[in-house]
């Protein structure tokens, strides 16, 4: 009884008014990194190039290659690309530049075989240019993502394009 006065008076000298229970630390969650502000915004340069080239494949020594600015642009991605999740991404705008050359081959083929008017080619090709819904599910997704930061692989763009 005398110790638990002695301690009691101690507290109340020390300016305490009870004992204090010690608190465990709270385990805090660690925000989810984000992807880089520079290679967010180079991936979506990027894209926007990808999305509205609307150069033709060339052929050069057996390989294809597209426009200048789009491909520098992806470039330019790359460089900044730091983490797998950014070289993943930087992968996938490869991957979608070569299908976007594929398919204004495949458009061009299709206008050249066509009766149209110099306008309706143009009217086409522009239509073609415009961001909206005709564009590749992954595209949407994966402009989305970069511009929320987001590192992880949009669902439309893991499936195999």
């Amino acid at each position: 009884m005398i110790k638990a006065s002695v301690i009691t008076l101690a507290l109340l000298l020390a300016g305490c008014d009870s004992p204090k229970t010690v608190q465990t630390p709270q385990v805090v969650a660690r925000p989810t990194p984000k992807l880089s502000d520079s290679f967010a915004k180079a991936a979506l340069l990027a894209l926007i190039k990808i999305r509205s080239d609307s150069s033709l494949p060339v052929e050069r020594d057996g390989q294809q290659y597209g426009s200048k600015f789009t491909v520098d642009a992806i470039n330019e991605a790359n460089a900044d690309a730091v983490t797998e999740e950014e070289k993943a991404i930087t992968n996938t705008l490869v991957k979608l530049y070569a299908d976007k050359l594929k398919q204004n081959h495949y458009n061009d083929i299709v206008l050249s075989q066509t009766h149209l008017t110099n306008a309706q080619i143009k009217a086409v090709v522009n239509a073609e240019i415009v961001i909206g819904e005709n564009d590749d599910p992954c595209i949407k997704a994966l402009d989305s993502s970069l511009r929320a930061r987001d590192p992880k692989m949009p669902a439309p763009c893991r499936v195999p394009m």
